[in-house]
């Protein structure tokens, strides 16, 4: 994505969403002046400081580097097109199979502040050591709303037991139709606390499902 409107200081964040909705690498360049400056998300798999890195050696930007998930250059603005054709081909055979990692399979019954105090046992997470994920199989979705502006509250049923659940930015989404619909066998995310109102509580972070074919 190329615009003149955005400021350089939150194309790294709109590269970031992007990639997340889309589970795409994701480029978006600020122009000024004829001058492009981009900020680069990828996923696994597709090695994007590595193309930028060939980019340079061809001369199609004038100065960038990063790392296999993240990257930026400098760019001029008659040089888009050819940069676009460039990461077009080099990526033409690359999967976007999209793989997230479990760490274990767990209840409803079993999210609790008990569960919570274990795990922060185990931070700081980080790159090198990644904040536990689970799943939750043959559990249902009772009540789903859509909050702010593209959220998803419900609540995870399973054994008479309900855990407050929220999905972030994935209303107009396929995981957010299969939320609002109901439609899963298994749920992945992770187990965090919301604070609110001087109420606190622990809630499942849902990040994908299984539905039901």
């Amino acid at each position: 994505m190329v615009s003149g409107n955005w400021h350089q200081g939150i194309i790294g964040i709109i590269a970031s969403r992007l990639k997340e909705q889309f589970h795409l690498p994701t480029i978006v360049i600020s122009l000024n002046n004829g001058i492009g400056k981009a900020s680069c998300r990828s996923i696994s798999g597709v090695d994007i400081g590595a193309a930028v890195l060939s980019a340079k050696f061809t001369n199609l930007i004038i100065e960038g580097g990063g790392h296999s998930m993240a990257a930026g250059f400098s760019i001029e603005e008659d040089k888009i097109s050819d940069l676009h054709d460039f990461f077009t081909e080099r990526f033409a055979n690359s999967t976007n199979d999209k793989t997230i990692k479990a760490d274990g399979i767990v209840t409803a019954k079993a999210i609790n502040l008990s569960l919570w105090n274990q795990l922060q046992r185990l931070e700081p997470f980080g790159a090198g050591n990644p904040e536990p994920r689970f799943i939750i199989q043959g559990a249902k979705i009772r009540k789903p709303e859509v909050i702010g502006v593209d959220h998803i509250k419900c609540f995870i049923a399973d054994d008479n037991v309900m855990v407050k659940a929220i999905a972030f930015r994935c209303a107009n989404t396929e995981l957010g139709s299969a939320i609002m619909q109901g439609n899963v066998k298994a749920i992945l995310g992770k187990i965090s606390m919301n604070y609110w109102n001087g109420n606190e509580f622990v809630q499942f972070l849902i990040e994908d499902v299984l539905t039901i074919s």
